[in-house]
Order: structure tokens, then C-alpha cells, then sequence
């Protein structure tokens, strides 16, 4: 899914301090542009869709959407991958000894075989033998309750 030219925009409202509600919106000046606060790279931005669990200790659920810009990832990053045709996400590291999914950010450098649990931690090890690709790094979700 690609965003479009104009996704949602609505005035800014919320709670102040004591947790009262702010006045109405309409008398509020400040606007918040959902394209903008979300999309900051429209062209290399996709939206897809979280199958799975396997972030779920970082807040992604199944069926959660993630804005993903197509940029070279860097440790640490929670990457969307396609691993032999099976999307994932996961947390992005890069080892002497392969490429690494984790579930859980922060993991230490060590070899796992794939999907061992450590420390409730699930890791996927990429095996360059089977195709993989790195569809970009998630910069956003959203979800619809």
C-alpha cells in the first residue's frame, strides 16, 4: 500500500495537566497533518502489514500497520524483511557471521540458530542461502482498534 497525496488532517486536542479536556477543537488554531507526521519520505515510503507476533513484545501486533522508507539499516533499526517470500519484521543486526532478526531490541552479540530463545528473546538467523531482502527500516505504525 502507498500513501496518497492526502491522508487525514485534523486540529490538535487533547488533556491539559489536571486531565480536563482542552476546549473545543474548532476554536483551537493548531492543526496536525497525519501525511506529514507520519510520511517524512513519500517516495520511498510504503505501508504493509504486520503478519505474526513476533515483535509483539515491542507493541507490534498482527495486523498492525508499518510505515516503512526504503533506506539501508543500521543496528538497532526494526527492519521489514522478506525471508524466501515470507514477510517479517524484527530488529536489524549485522554480525561477522550473518544477519540477524531479533525480537526484542538490544540483543548481544552472539550466534543463535534460527529462532532459539534466549532470554525471551526470539532470534531469526538469515541464512544468505535462501533469498532475503530488506524492504526498508519501519519508522511508524498505526492500528485500528
Amino acid at each position: 500500500m502507498a500513501p496518497t497525496l492526502s491522508f487525514f488532517v485534523c486540529k490538535a486536542c487533547g488533556l491539559d495537566n489536571a486531565k480536563l479536556p482542552l476546549p473545543d477543537p474548532d476554536m483551537l488554531g493548531d492543526v496536525l497533518n497525519l501525511d506529514e507526521f507520519l510520511i517524512k519520505k513519500p517516495s520511498k515510503t510504503k505501508i504493509l502489514q504486520m503478519e505474526g507476533d513476533f515483535l509483539i513484545d515491542s507493541g507490534i501486533k498482527d495486523g498492525d500497520y508499518l510505515i516503512v522508507v526504503r533506506e539501508v539499516p543500521n543496528n538497532g533499526d526494526i527492519v521489514f524483511v522478506h525471508v524466501n517470500g515470507d514477510p517479517n519484521a524484527g530488529y536489524y543486526r549485522k554480525e561477522a557471521n550473518g544477519i540477524y532478526l531479533d525480537s526484542k531490541e538490544g540483543m548481544n552479540s552472539m550466534q543463535h540458530p534460527n529462532y532459539l530463545n534466549q532470554n525471551d528473546c526470539k532470534v531469526l538467523s538469515v541464512t544468505l542461502e535462501g533469498k532475503f531482502e530488506i524492504l526498508g527500516i519501519v519508522t511508524g505504525m498505526f492500528r485500528q482498534f
